[in-house]
């Protein structure tokens, strides 16, 4: 899952690894060893006791015993022993309110104990790329707005492969200057009671839903944060319907409908988004599309009107599902080989009638000419005797049928006539097949059918095969390499955060960390933690990077974002050291140290 710029909806948190000696038998000490102790030596007993420990003495730490709790369930599953896990499942859900992603993972634990269907939300849906590109768009239009004083609106429609239409949208909320972070933050109104909202971490936010005395059927949306929020920065999440709707096709038809509206209480600058996969189209819409975008194969489009007092904005689309055979354009022909001029390669059927002069004279060069390089070499350079009953049959061929495929490759298909010959035509359907090649239709192989039927399931099967063929020699690009900015950026973030260390600024490192860093870790507890890891290395002499590495798993952690970097160090009083560090993208978007190992 795929991460907004500034707006970021499936970021998870990372644990936090320090040295052997920062946090001794801690809590949060005990609970990595005992997810050592599960994971990578297969000790489930081991890790139980663990857990156990963590459970007794995690005390105010909530989201500690949370993650204890979860683990503790996931061994019992793991032993066999369901009704041991559903009840610890059971106790993250009903002990930890606040810890919404890990009581979101427990039900999920407890619907596959006893199976419910569930589906993913909209932001769970689409690739990071995506949401990325929806976070910049949302960014430049409320800007826009607030150039114009308008409120601003936004609602994203995704179809997904399956037919299902995901309805969501984008938000913040903005802390005033001076002020603290308070209890509970109204951030929305709406008609929808059912909806879900998530932080810029990927957690499914706390809130509180209320019916708006004096309207009846509206409601307000509180939201009960976990965390304080810096003064005067502004706070993202994103919010989605809970309920699906599974799109039937317009009968007689491979089209589907999708209606995009809201009614807002003053003047508005609105904008629907429209996401849709690879397959699908716009056919018709009531509302011209204001921008269209491509990213990462799914077609973005939007429409951005400024909508007058309370008016209900409604934008009908008609989507249109595109198949493979859709994409294959097929026109008849009824012309002889000789109503077409000599040496003309410009359409299928005139080089169709071209080639058939070549196939007729037997001559090895001209077949050369005629035929795509890759075939042209693999031809044997000699002349061929072709009698002249049967070149009477190819110059005499009835063009029945052309077909298109991405004006790339084409099949034309002929019939054979008898009259032309003096032996009977077996498969009397002649299929030529067709590349293009600089601006000419050459010759690229041939088959021979019973009837037009078969030959136009033989081009969708020839077609198919190089679709395939190409799809599988497009190259290949490392996750590394895709994620290279991302990569660089928390790298950077990573020697600013050392160079604190290296100084003995831990207080700034501190407050530079990743917020969950300083959810879990004091000020003070850092500053022993580090000075017990390095005062006794003395100065930094040198740091080199070893290797960088972008993932979205991270042992003992959500699924997220993550760059796991190894630096080789030397210091006054240790020659050669190992430092990992690793940068996760934090509430603001920014990359940030979450983690510290030294050895």
């Amino acid at each position: 899952m795929k991460k907004l710029k500034n707006v970021i909806f499936i970021l998870v948190l990372t644990t936090i690894a320090l040295t052997d000696c920062a946090l001794a038998k801690s809590p949060l000490l005990l609970l990595q060893e005992g997810i050592y102790a599960e994971e990578t030596e297969g000790d489930l007993d081991k890790a139980i006791g663990l857990y156990e420990q963590v459970i007794d003495q995690a005390g105010e730490v909530e989201r500690i015993a949370a993650k204890a709790s979860y683990k503790l369930a996931m061994c019992y599953l793991k032993k066999d022993d369901k009704e041991s896990a559903a009840k610890y499942f059971q106790a993250v859900v009903e002990k930890y309110p606040s810890q919404r992603a890990y009581i979101n993972k427990a039900k999920e634990q407890l619907e596959k104990i006893t199976p419910q269907q569930k589906e993913l939300p909209l932001f769970a849906q689409v690739p990071s790329d995506v949401l990325e590109y929806l976070g910049g768009q949302y960014g430049v239009i409320a800007t826009e707005a607030s150039v114009k004083n308008l409120k601003f609106n936004n609602h994203i429609y995704y179809v997904s492969l399956e037919l299902k239409l995901f309805r969501g949208g984008l938000g913040y909320y903005q802390q005033p200057a001076n002020s603290s972070t308070p209890d509970r933050i109204r951030i929305s109104g709406t008609t929808y009671p059912d909806q879900s909202f998530y932080d810029v971490v990927g957690n499914e936010m706390e809130i509180e839903i209320e019916d708006r005395p004096g309207r009846p059927g509206y409601y307000d949306i509180y939201w009960k944060p976990a965390v304080e929020i810096p003064a005067g920065q502004p706070f993202y999440y994103g919010w989605c319907r809970n309920k699906l709707l599974k799109l039937n096709p317009i009968v007689n038809t491979n089209n589907y409908s999708v209606t995009m509206q809201n009614k807002f209480g003053s003047e508005v600058l609105e904008v629907f988004f429209l996401v849709l996969p690879e397959g699908f189209a716009v056919a018709e819409q009531s509302e011209t599309f204001t921008k269209k975008e491509t990213v990462a194969g799914f077609d973005i489009y939007q429409w951005k009107k400024e909508v007058p007092f309370n008016t209900n904005h409604i934008v009908n689309v008609k989507l249109k599902k595109e198949t493979f055979t859709n994409k294959i354009k097929v026109y008849k022909i009824s012309k002889s080989v000789a109503d077409f001029a000599d040496d003309d390669f410009s359409t299928p059927e005139s080089a169709y009638a071209a080639i058939n002069r070549v196939s007729a004279s037997g001559k090895a060069a001209a077949w050369e000419k005629a035929s795509v390089p890759k075939l042209a070499d693999r031809l044997p350079g000699k002349d061929s005797s072709v009698s002249e009953d049967w070149a009477d049959v190819l110059r005499n061929a009835k063009i029945a049928e052309v077909r298109i495929y991405d004006n790339k490759y084409a099949q034309v298909t002929a019939k054979l006539l008898s009259e032309f010959s003096s032996k009977e035509i077996r498969k009397p359907f002649d299929v030529r097949h067709l590349e293009l090649v600089d601006g000419k239709w050459l010759n690229s192989g041939n088959d021979r059918r019973d009837s037009l039927e078969e030959t136009a399931e033989l081009f969708e099967r020839v077609i198919k095969r190089k679709s395939e063929q190409q799809e599988s020699k497009k190259p290949q690009i490392s996750l590394e390499d895709k994620n290279k900015e991302k990569i660089e950026a928390a790298v950077k973030s990573a020697l600013d955060w050392l160079g604190m260390i290296d100084k003995g600024s831990y207080g700034e490192s501190w407050q530079q960390a990743a917020s969950y860093f300083k959810n879990v870790v004091t000020k003070k507890q850092l500053e022993t933690a580090v000075k017990a890891a390095r005062q006794p290395l003395g100065k930094l002499i040198s740091r080199q990077v070893l290797t960088k590495t972008y993932t979205t798993q991270v042992p003992g952690a959500p699924d997220g974002q993550y760059v796991l970097i190894t630096f080789k160090a030397s210091f006054e009083n240790k020659k050669s050291a190992i430092e990992t560090v690793t940068p996760m993208l934090d509430n603001d978007g920014k990359w940030k140290v979450s983690g510290y190992y030294i050895k």
